[in-house]
């Protein structure tokens, strides 16, 4: 039973009804009433039953329907479902934003109610009172409280957008049964069903062997190796993803060869928390490993490895890129440039995105060009000096993006 099914009609009109409240003594009469909420651009029609401290609102036709008993000793406000025979108890705001005359009270005790004499509604001659923030002189709210009754008979809300006014109709003063204001035996009390914890996200458990650049999740067990271009510059980026903590290796290799002398070992225990790692050719290239490992000992991490080299005045540079997400090249203006984009997702089977094109000149100059790769599929793109490429968009997956620009000659 959702809380829209056992208050649709509060949950309609909610932003009107924050601002009722019940004015008068807890102890009222017992009566029935036609209930009437009227809001700029709306007007609602519900049953109220009052007996002493407690009172039942009713409104059963129609897609706003409300079945609710409220008691005003314990503060409690029941919700019923004659559908489906259940109940559920709100209090506090929760109940607040629920229940209009419960809100009204909540609001009116924020401010200072003054005495506006006496004025006769129908047959109840009620005492009436405004309700000013402090240090105002414009009355928010006013109510026309029937000592007779022990109940508001109306109550007024001036706001930016209008009136919002509920009142009393056809009242009529009778003994009312006690099973109005209980729960029906049949009944039984509505639980929330616990939210659905979704799945974990891939992650490697064993191995997996690939080359630079990429991005992986790797759990407890797994292990990424990479290999790399001894001639770039290799950035290596891991993050823990679990609140539990994460520990793991970093193991550079040469020629099938562990470096365990430089391997080093991590642990992060703050979620998303990030190291990152490098491996320079400069100055001394014979040194540059030419694969890396990352070994999971627990956890879960996420790992990018991307690399960049300098060809005379040109550069080389590999991304990964994870969507969605908007992504600089960092590019040299008036150069060439070569793209190729390759799909290499953990998580879809394929990767989309865009990027524009400028082009001065032409027919077209603003183009923006769409693309969509399966993992492992490759789409490759070439431009003059004069054309430039904007950011990246990548929409959804992840890529491999290999830029080359040669030096201009």
């Amino acid at each position: 039973m959702q809380q829209k099914r056992l208050f649709g009609l509060f949950g309609g009109m909610v932003f009107g009804y924050a601002l009722f409240m019940c004015g008068g003594p807890s102890r009222a009469a017992e009566f029935s009433a036609e209930l009437i909420a009227t809001t700029p651009g709306e007007t609602v029609s519900m049953m109220l039953y009052v007996k002493d401290s407690l009172y039942r609102l009713e409104q059963l036709e129609g897609d706003s329907r409300v079945l609710a008993v409220v008691n005003r000793r314990t503060g409690i406000t029941t919700a019923l479902n004659p559908e489906e025979k259940q109940y559920k108890n709100f209090s506090g705001m929760e109940s607040a934003f629920l229940d209009p005359i419960k809100a009204w009270e909540t609001l009116a005790s924020q401010l200072e109610g003054k005495p506006a004499g006496t004025e006769t509604i129908g047959d109840y001659e009620c005492e009436k009172h405004r309700y000013y923030y402090p240090d105002d002189t414009t009355a928010l709210m006013e109510s026309w409280v029937s000592a007779k009754l022990g109940h508001f008979i109306k109550q007024i809300v001036n706001t930016g957008a209008g009136h919002n006014v509920l009142e009393l109709q056809n009242i009529q003063e009778r003994p009312l049964a006690d099973s109005l204001f209980k729960i029906p035996e049949d009944y039984t009390e509505f639980v929330e069903p616990p939210l659905e914890t979704p799945p974990p996200p891939p992650s490697l458990t064993t191995l997996e062997v690939g080359s630079a650049p990429t991005g992986r999740r790797i759990s407890t067990g797994g292990t990424l190796k990479i290999a790399i271009n001894p001639a770039a510059d290799v950035t290596v980026k891991m993050r823990n993803d679990t609140p539990d903590g994460s520990s793991w290796s970093l193991i550079p290799c040469k020629s099938g060869t562990k470096l365990t002398d430089r391997a080093k070992e991590y642990s992060l225990t703050k979620r998303w928390a990030e190291e990152q790692a490098g491996f320079n050719c400069f100055p001394d290239p014979e040194k540059m490993p030419d694969t890396i490992m990352i070994e999971v000992a627990a956890g879960l991490i996420s790992v990018v490895v991307e690399q960049s080299q300098h060809v005379g005045m040109g550069v080389v540079r590999d991304y990964y890129i994870k969507g969605p997400t908007i992504h600089g090249l960092g590019l040299l203006p008036m150069t060439p440039l070569a793209i190729t984009i390759t799909g290499d997702s953990q998580d879809t089977p394929e990767s989309t995105g865009k990027f524009s094109v400028d082009r001065p000149g032409a027919e077209n100059p603003d183009e923006e060009i769409s693309f969509t790769v399966k993992n492992g599929e490759t789409k490759s793109w070439s431009f003059t000096k004069e054309e430039s490429m904007g950011q990246l968009k990548i929409e959804r997956g992840a890529i491999k993006v290999h830029v080359e620009q040669p030096p201009v000659r």
